[in-house]
């Protein structure tokens, strides 16, 4: 009999840890994407860094929690990995923790979004055209398994006095009612969606 027993107890294990495995793989980055909101550059002798302000939006039907590999890709087609304070404070560069802190997950629940600062140190005269490329997992443990990648384009224009928005309004808000209109979100998420606004004084409430 505690034989029979078990086989039945891992028989039960195995479909559990099954679901658990396809509800992770549903809150991953699928449905996420990324605006740049605004970005300053700190120069010096030899190279620059670039401190970048990403909006992570949630557009699925899942809360997703992921860890930022966030790559930003130049055109000439090279690489840069985001740093934090300390690491480009042994390199010489005039940063706090403010300016680049270390970002170990982010979070966000369907219709919302999160912002976070990622720092790169980049060349001089790096221009001002790039993308962001958001991956599931570090990339040295994805050539031991598939990966997703998402690349948004973005550009740094100078004109733009270190804020590429127009609005202060981000776009996943003009979308906002109509998802609960449709019933892709709860009205729970509608009112954090609005406490946001109100918090980020984007909406003034006498």
């Amino acid at each position: 009999m505690k034989p029979v027993l078990i086989i039945a107890i891992a028989v039960v294990l195995l479909i559990s840890l099954g679901s658990s495995n396809t509800s992770y793989a549903a809150t991953g980055i699928e449905g996420i994407e990324l605006e740049l909101v605004a970005w300053e550059k700190i120069e010096s002798d030899k190279s620059d860094v670039l401190i970048l302000t990403i909006s992570f939006i949630n557009n699925g039907k899942y809360a997703s929690d992921i860890i930022p590999y966030v790559y930003l890709i130049d055109s000439q087609e090279r690489s840069f990995e985001s740093e934090y304070y300390s690491h480009l404070e042994e390199k010489g560069f005039q940063v706090t923790i403010e300016d680049c802190p270390y970002v170990p997950l982010t979070s966000s629940n369907p219709g919302l979004s999160s912002e976070e600062i990622l720092c790169y140190e980049v060349p001089k005269g790096i221009g001002d055209s790039f993308s962001l490329d958001l991956w599931s997992d570090l990339p040295g443990l994805c050539e031991y398994y598939e990966c997703t990648i998402k690349s948004f384009p973005v550009t740094i224009s100078q004109q733009s006095e270190h804020n590429n928005s127009t609005s202060k309004i981000p776009d996943w808000v003009k979308s906002i009612f109509l998802w609960y209109g449709q019933d892709v979100i709860s009205e729970d998420q509608l009112l954090n969606a609005i406490k946001y606004l109100i918090d980020e004084k984007i909406l003034i409430v006498e």
